[in-house]
């Protein structure tokens, strides 16, 4: 097998997803020895990701498939690589910068932003999978909720930081609206649920104590974790 037929093996043996996530982490794993605020196209970035998707499938690396990675890129194979590095700049995670105008960026400098998202944990919104990550922890979220999430996610990986936000105070907003009918639906709350955005918030943090009764071990943490999610639905709106 070439190098070549190697790499696509490689690249096309990952959805997109993960190897969005295979890229994330080679260029986190790469910055932890990094001393300087770029990295190389070929010279940091394609060892990397090719080192870390063999580790990922398993497969044995005869030679270094950087060459071939080099010589790959007109391909089509190449283009969810190349995706990954243009949602970085489009992000504002990186500045490309090459020294021929005419041909592929070589260098990518981290911006603050992008120093960041490399520090982070799974908690920054630009870790892949990160609406999953909340689907799971939050199961039976409502698809209008979870809609608007991914929107307000779109906007802020463009960039788009006030769209995101508004689309995100809506969805809070579709999310308090089916808490207060199951708590209604449940005897906790005392009817009617007012219509107003606030007064709706505030009757739903008064039920809490209702839904999650006691002061002490698991119903206490239920009871103040629901009061600050109903805090910082407060605020956010």
């Amino acid at each position: 097998m070439s190098s070549t037929d190697q790499l696509r093996e490689l690249i096309q043996s990952a959805s997109e997803a993960q190897l969005r996530a295979v890229c994330a982490d080679a260029i986190r794993e790469w910055h932890k020895r990094a001393t300087r605020s770029y990295f190389d196209l070929f010279a940091d970035f394609s060892p990397a990701v090719t080192d870390m998707l063999a580790r990922r499938t398993g497969a044995k690396l005869e030679r270094s498939l950087s060459e071939a990675f080099i010589a790959s890129l007109r391909y089509d194979f190449m283009a969810p690589v190349l995706e990954f590095l243009w949602w970085m700049v489009r992000a504002g995670l990186a500045i490309p910068f090459s020294d021929d105008q005419q041909k592929l960026p070589q260098h990518y400098h981290l911006t603050r932003a992008g120093l960041r998202w490399l520090a982070a944990t799974d908690a920054h919104p630009l870790q892949p999978g990160f609406i999953q990550r909340i689907e799971d922890r939050c199961p039976g979220l409502p698809d209008d909720v979870t809609a608007l999430l991914a929107d307000a996610h779109a906007c802020y990986e463009h960039g788009l930081h006030r769209p995101a936000v508004m689309l995100l105070g809506v969805a809070y907003e579709s999310a308090v609206e089916e808490v207060a009918d199951a708590l209604l639906a449940a005897k906790h709350l005392t009817p009617p649920i007012p219509s107003r955005a606030a007064a709706r918030l505030a009757t739903v943090k008064a039920s809490v104590a209702r839904r999650f009764p006691g002061n002490t071990g698991a119903a206490l943490d239920a009871r103040t974790a629901a009061e600050q999610a109903c805090d910082f639905a407060d605020h956010l709106r």
